[in-house]
This record gives structure tokens, C-alpha cells and sequence, in this order.
């Protein structure tokens, strides 16, 4: 079989495992980064996304975290399939079949036989530590910056092993690396990569090749450099969050040596998780008794390290071990382990796999019987590992399944608490979420999350006059998120402080003028306070940033009806019959606008019928039947 046929093949059947997953929803950050996010409406706002931080377009609060290019793909995705969740979902398990057939060909490449390739691809398409990455479409940068390293290393492996890359070819390494970088800051692995492919090609004494990867890796360490000096200077910060000591609630460390022995731990766990995938936490605090059992790992990762320059597979799990702890020591601030981290180092792990098992059951004059072993041994691990993945893949297609399974395998977690507290409060039962919410205050004292929720549970249970104070304590700890602003609007609007409401939602507006949420809540506002011009300019401020929002298109069609402006409101109706999420309601409204405004009862009850007919079961069905037969007694006494 020809390299390129067997990359097909591992490339199928990395989209394959994730078929079941493809048709799920956007959950967690996919709500912010994707559905609400602005930004992404225009390509025109792409330039914008190298010059801040990543979530800066959505409102939320100062983060070190530098993504351009994840957001450069999702706005080209909903230019041109819309926010289909299905679309992203698709785009995610492409990427990963392009990884996954991309080693093979490195390792080919490079020299590797045909069945140690072919092995690691395929251990690589079914790993099971790769099902949040893949199935969830905010995980995209690991995914870029993973196929971009291993770009940039199967163009340099291009290259002569004597001579090194020509001109050309170095400059496409470097560019693919800044590419990698620029996905995620995790590319200050791909230097190490290619030292790592200079030492396995060079000939004499292991210190020459050691210091023949260290020569051709150095070019590029020096390209992570100016990287970083232009990272800070986009998103204007002096470096990554603190370690130790500034915010003890956010980053506990008492002292040096304790973060360096839970960096350490945290960096042996994962290596242990990717040579044995049996967990599944996403949202595990980095304690350092989570992590403890890390340490035993740190002698393998150590040794992997040290004998890089006489045995291939063992540098390939010596890059595993330096990539997993470069991106260890961003953990702990990250606030929780995570199944992603593992995406990019593992890929030196499937690569020692695959060349160890090939050289056990499948070396050139290996019998039939170790054959038919190595045949055997190789299904049971691609069945143990599809077997572990799906159900890890199913959890990220929809937000009940995630929050279920993450509440119960980590009952400390934050992320796990605040988000299945919002479960529960979509499922009415507001006082089970309060619980929770106060024990997030506990779990995470001093944060924005646990105030916030609080106050949406008091809220949703009737209790809008304590929410008021607990949404100002969330405010007062972050005071640059607009939607906290938004929410403390809402109670006051619960309380008929229409006036107080307005001020919140300026203050919210003067952070972010160009929030089409912002904007159109302001609308909504004006509205009920009988300021309808007022009301019509905000709303269609904000669709000209979001004209795909179907609230704020139907608001609207009612307001150009309240401003006299009628026969704009029955084209504006129109237009929305060709959606049909939408096309129900805009038969009712075209009902409403021939009932109401164009005393014309024949056309009113045929929209009425229509919206009832779309959707049978609509809250106001039998209040629509009554409409009609009034209008149709008219006409008939008429």
C-alpha cells in the first residue's frame, strides 16, 4: 500500500470514531467564542483578532490567552455556513485526520517502516485523551497549531540530512512555525521537534547530533522570541498570569518549590494519561493531590530525554515529556486539568508506539505467528482506545451530557459546579443550583462566578430584590464583563426601575459600544418605557452587527409597526418566512400587521392559520383560534 493510501485510510478513520459527535451542539466556551461572539460577523474584524487577547471580542475579562487564528477560521466558517454548529464540528475532525495522516508521512519521511508509520497514525486518529479537542470546536487551537508543527517538521525532514534545508525551505518552517504559534502558544514545541528531527538524522557521535539539533533548533527559538515580544505588545500584557503569590485565590502557590514540584507532578500525570488513557477529567483542579502520582513518572520522562540520541522511539516520548511540561506550567493557571493539553505532546507518544510495536511483531523477518500477534495487539488497542473515545466524545455534544458527567467526576471543580448550576437552573430547579453556586464561593473564594450565579438563582426564584446585591459583589470583582452589567439591568427592569435599569445598561455600553447584545437589550428597554424611535435606532444598531439574530429581527418588525412605518414592517415580516426557526412567529406577526394596522381580517386569519399550522403547539395556539373565528365572524356579518 502506498504512503498516501495508508494516510487515507488513518485519515478516515480518525473522522470516523467521531461521526456520533458531529451532529452535536456548541457547549461551554462555544456559546461565547462562536454563537455570541460579534466579531466573527464580518471578515472585515480578522486584522482585529491579531491585536487582542482571546476574549476581548466577547466581553469578558483580561486574559493572557492569544489565539488569532482560531477566530480567523470561525469567522471564515460563518461566512460562509453560518453558526451551524455541525459545520464547526466537521472542520474540528478534518484538522485531526490531517494530523493523524501527517505523521505517518512524517515518520516515513524520516525513515520509519511502513508498519511503524501506519501504526502510529492510527494510534493517533483513535487516542481517547483527543475527544475533548476534536469534538469540542473551541478546542480548535491545539488542533492549528498541532497540524502547523508537524508541518513545518515534515518540510524540514524534506530536506537533505547533510546539506539542511535550502533557503526557501527553512523560511516555510519558520513561517509555518509563527503559524503554529500564532494558533496557540503552545508552537514553542515545534523548535523542539525539529532539534529532535536533526539529532535522528545526523550521523557520529551522540554529541554531534545532539549539538546538530540544538544548531537547527535555535533559528527557530529565536522566531518564538520575537513572537513573544509581539504577543505582548497585541494584547499589551508583560507575560503569562503569576505562578505565586499576587491573586491566592486564582494561583494558591505558597512558595517557589511548591509550584515547581505540582508543575512537575502535573507534568508526569499527563505523561502517564497518554501512555494509559483510563481517565477522563476535563475539569480537575491542578491540587497537587490530584496530581501527586505524576511524580513517579518524572524518572521515565527523564530517561526518555537521555537516551533521545541512541533509540528513535525513545525521543519521540522524550519530546512527549519536554512538550507536556512547557505546557505544565501554564496549568495551574489555567484553574483545571484538561484533556486537550495532551493533543500535540502525544504525538511523539503514538510515534514510539507505533515504532516499538513494529519492531516487536512486524520487523522484516518476524514469523507469521509474531505477525499474526502484532495483528492482534494492535486491533485490542484501536478497539480499547474507540471504545474509551466515544463516550468521551458523546459528553461534548451537548451541555446536559458534559456538565452530568463532569459534576461527577469532579465535585470540586468550579467549571463543573458553576456550569451544572446553570443546568439546573434551565431546568427550574433554581434553589438545587443556589447550593451549588455557594459552594463554588467556598471552592474559589474571591472570584466573579460564584456571586453571578447566586444572583441568577435568587433571580429566577422570584427573589429579584437579595439578586440585586449579589450581582453587584460579582460586578465589583469584575468589573469589565458587560453581560454581569446586563443581568443587574434585568432585575431592575423585574422591579420596574426602568431608570435604574437604563444607567446599568449605559455603564455596560461604555465598555463595549459596539455589543450588539448591548444595544439591542437597549432597545428592548426603550420599548418598554414607550420610546419607540429611540427603541427602533438601538435595535437596528444592532443588527447591523448582528443581522442574522432572529430576536432582534422580530423586535424589529414590531417596532417599525409602533413608529407608523407599516409597510417596512410587512416586507421586514416577509423576509423571515424563507427561516424556518422563524417562519411561525413571522406569520403571526404578518397576522398582527394585517389585523391590527391594515384592518384587513381575509389576510389576518390566513397568516393566523399559517403560524398555527407551522407550529400547532405554540404557548398562544388556542388565544390565535379565538382571533380567528372573531375575524371571520366579522367578515361574515360584514
Amino acid at each position: 500500500m502506498k504512503a498516501w493510501l495508508r494516510g487515507l485510510s488513518v485519515a478516515l478513520i480518525a473522522v470516523a470514531v467521531y461521526l456520533p459527535s458531529l451532529g452535536g451542539d456548541f457547549v461551554y466556551d462555544d456559546l461565547y467564542q462562536i454563537r455570541e461572539n460579534d466579531q466573527l460577523r464580518s471578515l472585515a474584524n480578522v486584522p482585529g483578532f491579531f491585536g487582542a487577547d482571546v476574549w476581548a471580542a466577547v466581553g469578558l475579562p483580561f486574559s493572557s490567552y492569544y489565539r488569532p487564528l482560531m477566530y480567523t477560521t470561525f469567522a471564515v466558517e460563518l461566512a460562509v455556513a453560518g453558526p451551524d454548529p455541525r459545520v464547526f464540528r466537521s472542520t474540528n475532525a478534518v484538522l485531526h485526520a490531517a494530523s493523524a495522516a501527517l505523521l505517518l508521512l512524517l515518520l516515513r519521511r524520516l525513515g520509519a517502516s511502513e508498519a511503524a508509520a501506519f501504526l502510529a497514525g492510527l494510534f493517533f486518529a483513535v487516542h481517547p485523551m483527543h475527544a475533548e479537542v476534536v469534538a469540542w470546536p473551541s478546542a480548535r487551537p491545539d488542533l492549528l497549531v498541532t497540524l502547523f508543527t508537524l508541518l513545518a517538521a515534515f518540510v524540514y525532514a524534506g530536506s537533505p540530512a547533510r546539506e539542511g534545508p535550502t533557503r526557501a525551505r527553512f523560511l516555510a518552517v519558520g513561517a509555518l512555525t509563527m503559524l503554529a504559534l500564532l494558533s496557540k502558544e503552545t508552537g514553542v514545541v515545534a523548535p523542539v521537534l525539529i532539534g529532535l528531527l536533526a539529532l535522528q538524522r545526523a550521523e557520529g557521535r551522540p554529541l554531534e547530533r545532539i549539538g546538530a539539533g540544538v544548531r537547527d533548533a535555535l533559528p527557530l527559538v529565536a522566531l518564538v522570541i520575537v513572537f513573544i515580544g509581539l504577543r505582548n505588545l497585541a494584547i499589551r500584557i508583560s507575560g503569562m498570569p503569576p505562578l505565586v503569590g499576587e491573586n491566592p485565590a486564582l494561583y494558591p502557590f505558597r512558595t517557589w518549590p511548591e509550584a515547581a514540584l505540582r508543575i512537575a507532578a502535573i507534568a508526569g500525570r499527563y505523561l502517564g494519561v497518554m501512555l494509559v488513557p483510563v481517565e477522563a477529567s476535563s475539569f480537575r483542579v491542578p491540587s497537587l493531590e490530584n496530581v501527586r502520582w505524576g511524580l513517579a513518572l518524572l524518572p521515565l520522562g527523564f530517561a526518555a530525554i537521555a537516551l533521545a540520541p541512541w533509540r528513535r522511539s525513545a525521543g519521540w516520548l522524550g519530546f512527549a515529556f519536554v512538550a507536556i511540561a512547557l505546557q505544565s506550567i501554564g496549568v495551574p493557571s489555567a484553574g483545571y486539568l484538561s484533556q486537550r493539553y495532551a493533543y500535540l505532546p502525544s504525538v511523539g507518544v503514538c510515534a514510539a508506539l507505533g515504532i516499538e510495536l513494529a519492531a516487536l511483531f512486524f520487523a522484516p523477518r518476524a514469523s507469521a505467528l509474531r505477525r499474526g500477534l502484532g495483528v492482534a495487539t494492535t486491533l485490542a488497542l484501536l478497539a480499547g482506545g474507540a471504545l474509551l473515545l466515544l463516550p468521551r466524545a458523546s459528553e461534548w455534544a451537548s451541555e446536559p451530557r458534559l456538565w452530568a458527567a463532569a459534576i461527577e467526576r469532579d465535585p470540586d471543580s468550579p467549571a463543573a459546579l458553576v456550569n451544572y448550576g446553570y443546568m439546573l437552573l434551565d431546568q427550574g430547579r433554581s434553589s438545587e443550583a443556589l447550593v451549588l453556586f455557594r459552594r463554588v464561593e467556598q471552592v474559589e473564594p474571591g472570584g466573579w462566578a460564584a456571586p453571578y450565579g447566586e444572583a441568577n438563582a435568587l433571580a429566577a426564584m422570584g427573589r429579584t430584590q437579595e439578586a440585586i446585591p449579589a450581582y453587584q459583589r460579582a460586578i465589583g470583582r469584575a468589573p469589565k464583563i458587560p453581560y454581569l452589567y446586563q443581568s443587574l439591568g434585568f432585575a431592575y427592569e423585574d422591579l420596574g426601575d426602568f431608570a435604574g435599569a437604563r444607567r446599568v445598561y449605559d455603564e455596560a455600553l461604555a465598555l463595549f459600544p459596539n455589543s450588539a447584545l448591548g444595544q439591542g437589550v437597549v432597545g428592548v428597554l426603550e420599548a418598554k418605557r414607550g420610546n419607540p424611535e429611540e427603541a427602533l435606532a438601538q435595535t437596528e444598531s444592532a443588527l447591523a452587527l448582528r443581522p442574522d439574530q432572529p430576536l432582534l429581527r422580530l423586535n424589529r418588525v414590531a417596532l417599525l409597526a409602533q413608529v407608523g412605518r407599516v409597510d417596512e414592517a410587512i416586507v421586514a415580516s416577509e423576509a423571515l418566512l424563507g427561516d424556518a426557526s422563524l417562519a411561525p412567529e413571522a406569520q403571526r406577526r404578518l397576522g398582527i400587521l394585517y389585523d391590527r394596522y391594515r384592518n384587513d381580517p381575509e389576510r389576518a386569519a390566513r397568516h393566523y392559520r399559517e403560524a398555527l399550522r407551522l407550529a400547532p403547539d405554540r404557548p398562544d395556539a388556542e388565544q390565535l383560534r379565538r382571533r380567528i373565528a372573531t375575524l371571520e365572524r366579522s367578515r361574515a356579518g360584514s
